[in-house]
């Protein structure tokens, strides 16, 4: 079980690591929490839900919560929260980190079905279905 204090301390260690933050205090401790749950909603609005369990009631997550996030996205998480966190004390973390850590988040979340053959691809570039005689392109000629 991820906790949400695991994923705090996790983005304070990628803050003093770039030299943002030594030695966070208790208060930055419970405003990481509420930053966490905003962040957490924030990538779910956009259709990015990566499971994060969001207390009952608005700002009251404690440290020992679950998380709910996979293994396989507290890495991702970790990264952008600090960067969401850098930003809160004005400062900004590595923009490649940051963009790194969002094509991870985002290509475990997202899911695209593939096609086999696109309507849009023109004819005559010998784009031609061999299976069963069938021209990709459905549409007639131009008049």
């Amino acid at each position: 079980m991820i906790t949400k204090g695991k994923l705090i301390d996790g983005a304070f260690q990628h803050l003093s690591i770039e030299g943002l933050l030594l030695q966070p205090m208790a208060q930055d401790q419970v405003s990481a929490l509420s930053h966490a749950d905003d962040l957490a909603a924030m990538y779910a609005g956009k259709g990015l839900d990566c499971g994060y369990l969001q207390p009952a009631s608005y700002g009251d997550s404690t440290a020992s919560d679950d998380s709910g996030i996979d293994a396989s996205l507290a890495g991702p998480f970790k990264i952008l929260l600090a960067g969401y966190l850098a930003n809160q004390y004005g400062k900004e973390l590595n923009p490649s980190k940051l963009d790194f850590a969002d094509k991870a988040f985002q290509q475990q979340l997202v899911t695209v079905v593939g096609t086999k053959y696109p309507s849009t691809l023109p004819i005559g570039s010998g784009n031609y279905d061999y299976s069963d005689d069938d021209n990709f392109y459905r549409g007639g000629l131009p008049v």
